[in-house]
C-alpha cells in the first residue's frame, strides 16, 4: 500500500500519516522517552566528535522530535534543543542553530535554574556560536556567567571552568585585548596542567 518502504542499508521509511497516526496513539509516553532519550545521547555522543557528517543521515529526525518536545519546557526538551543547535552550529547554520540554544538555555534557567551546571553549558554553547558570528560583546557575557557557574559549582581547578577561561582567552584573542586574553590563557593553562601533567 506504499506505508511501509524498505530503504538501503536496512532503513525503513514510514508513510507521514501512519507516523502522525503512531505519535497520537495514547499510550506512547514510553516510547517517546525512550526514542528522545536515543536521539539525545546519539546525538551528544557525535557532537561531542566534532563532526557533523554522521549525524547528517538523522538530522531529520532529530529536528522532528526536538521540534515536538520544544514545547513542553522541561529538562529533556531543553537538552535536545542545545543539541540539535550545538549540530547547526558545527554545520555552519549560526542562523538556525541560534534559537535552539536560546530556547535551551531559557528552559534550563527556569526550569534547573541560573547556577545549574547545564545552564553553564548552555551559555557556553550559546557563547561559541556567538562568538564565531561575531556578536562579541554577547559572547563574552555568555562565557562570564559560564565561568562564574563553573567556577562556584566545580571550584578553580577543574577541566570545565579551565574550558571557560580558554574561551574568554580566544575571545579576547579575537579583539586584540592581548594582556587580557594572556590572563584567561594563562589560568586556564594552570588547571590543565596541574590536572593533565
Amino acid at each position: 500500500l506504499g506505508l511501509l518502504e524498505s530503504g538501503g542499508e536496512g532503513r525503513v521509511s514510514l508513510h507521514r500519516l501512519i507516523a502522525a497516526f503512531v505519535r497520537g496513539v495514547e499510550g506512547g509516553d514510553e516510547a517517546q522517552v525512550a526514542v528522545e532519550e536515543t536521539l539525545a545521547e546519539e546525538g551528544y555522543r557525535l557532537n561531542k566528535a566534532g563532526d557533523p557528517g554522521p549525524l547528517l543521515g538523522w538530522q531529520s529526525h532529530l529536528r522532528a522530535i526536538t521540534e515536538a518536545a520544544r514545547e513542553r519546557k522541561d529538562a529533556q526538551a531543553a537538552r535536545l534543543c542545545n543539541i540539535l543547535g550545538h549540530y547547526l552550529w558545527l554545520t555552519g547554520d549560526f542562523v538556525g542553530a541560534r534559537p535552539y540554544l536560546e530556547k535551551a538555555l531559557a528552559v534550563r534557567e527556569r526550569v534547573l535554574g541560573r547556577e545549574h551546571l547545564d545552564t553553564a553549558q548552555s551559555l557556553n554553547d550559546l557563547g561559541v556560536l556567538l562568538n564565531d558570528a561575531g556578536y562579541l560583546s554577547e559572547a563574552e557575557t555568555c562565557y562570564t556567567r559560564a565561568l562564574a557557574i563553573r567556577e562556584r559549582v566545580l571550584g578553580l581547578e577543574h577541566p570545565d571552568t579551565a574550558m571557560s577561561l580558554s574561551n574568554l582567552g580566544s575571545l579576547f584573542q579575537d579583539i586584540e585585548v592581548f594582556s587580557r586574553a594572556q590572563s584567561y590563557y594563562e589560568r586556564a593553562l594552570e588547571i590543565q596542567g596541574r590536572l593533565l601533567g
